[in-house]
């Protein structure tokens, strides 16, 4: 450290022998103030300091309380714990609540302290330095969200305006309109519903992070229910046969966990070959999430576009042969990565395809609003 600015360090110990020590521990490149009480550390912290080097016990506080108290006082000031105390419990505490090290003062000797200090302001100084990046991605994220709502809200009113005119136009003069106008009528109109459509799925897009709800035991069997209620003319125009085994209670969005089964379900029935869907939802526990599986025996895709559909605008195929605005799966990612799961296709052209998706194990199995014997069929 030869040839830097000498570095500031607050040392807050009630013991004079051990602050002595200290003292002399780090000469040259230091200086120490010394402070014996909390009640003091709050004013001396005025100052500017590099590190703060803290004794739990004290006389007005004691063990975890002191670092607690301190953490808070400090700021962006490392704090670096020099105890007597050498209960292990209480040191991974304070170091998972933000203690940059953790040492024994019957072991400490200059070389280990110089490099704690030292290792300490580089950690703080990155970690500073990862909060201004953080905040920077905030606000940039912020900025693109409210842009994404304004540029969306404001296509939605002129949109409407262009769709209930030609539909007026339709209505008020479709006995002087010739086959080819109404024609153009037409395309016009569908033209402005899938306008429609995707400006609704960008915005629901562009709001899984900001207007989603807090998680809570989500009864993923009850989940699945719902969507197949919401799905039952599908599955009863395609004669669909749709399995399910029993599924857990996870903590989730229920909201953001229904539109993401109703996803995965409905591609499966739109995708569907020529034989009648054959659909089956199943869930299997790891050591650390659930993943959930939704099989089915469709048209499948090749093993190069298993990436693809979970991109944004991305379709395998035209508008004429599936509708849609290329945005579900997109959205379905967007909403898996929010519960810190991750999700993923294995298929073969031609041979159907199975969707699983992971959600943190942190949740209650409860295997009574759906089990292995439950189908529904038309």
């Amino acid at each position: 450290m030869q040839g830097r600015q000498k570095v500031e360090v607050l040392l807050v110990d009630d013991d004079p022998g051990d602050s002595e020590l200290v003292r002399q521990m780090l000469t040259d490149d230091f200086t120490v103030d010394v402070v014996n009480h909390l009640a003091s550390v709050m004013g001396q912290l005025k100052q500017r300091y590099d590190v703060l080097i803290l004794d739990l016990n004290l006389p007005d506080s004691q063990g975890y309380d002191t670092f607690e108290a301190v953490e808070n006082m400090s700021g962006e000031v490392p704090v670096i714990v020099l105890t007597s105390n050498s209960d292990r419990k209480l040191a991974m505490k304070a170091m998972s609540h933000g203690a940059q090290d953790y040492l024994f003062k019957e072991t400490i000797n200059a070389e280990v302290m110089v490099r704690s200090i030292r290792y300490a302001i580089e950690r703080n100084k990155l970690v500073q330095e990862q909060k201004v990046i953080t905040r920077e991605l905030q606000r940039s994220n912020a900025e693109l969200q409210q842009f994404v709502y304004v540029a969306s809200h404001d296509l939605q009113e002129p949109l409407r305006m262009v769709t209930s005119y030609l539909s007026l136009m339709e209505r008020t003069f479709k006995h002087q309109l010739d086959p080819k106008a109404k024609e153009y009528i037409d395309y016009a109109m569908e033209g402005g519903n899938r306008m429609r459509e995707l400006i609704n799925d960008v915005l629901a897009y562009s709001r899984v992070d900001t207007q989603g709800k807090k998680f809570a035991p989500v009864d993923m069997g009850a989940v699945v229910a719902k969507v197949l209620a919401i799905l039952r003319i599908t599955i009863e125009d395609t004669k669909a046969e749709i399995t399910i085994d029993p599924l857990p209670t996870i903590n989730a969005d229920e909201s953001q966990m229904m539109q993401v089964t109703q996803n995965i379900i409905a591609n499966a029935l739109k995708f569907h070959g020529p034989d009648r869907p054959m659909i089956h939802i199943s869930s299997s526990q790891g050591d650390k999430e659930w993943t959930f599986s939704v099989k089915d025996n469709g048209i499948g895709l090749d093993t190069s576009d298993a990436e693809k559909i979970f991109q944004m605008f991305q379709r395998l195929h035209s508008r004429e042969e599936y509708p849609g605005t290329g945005i579900g799966l997109a959205l379905t990612k967007k909403i898996v990565e929010r519960h810190g799961g991750r999700i993923w296709v294995e298929s073969r052209k031609g041979e159907g395809a199975t969707f699983f998706f992971t959600i943190s194990t942190e949740e209650i199995w409860n295997g009574k609003r759906m089990n292995g014997k439950s189908l529904l069929r038309p």
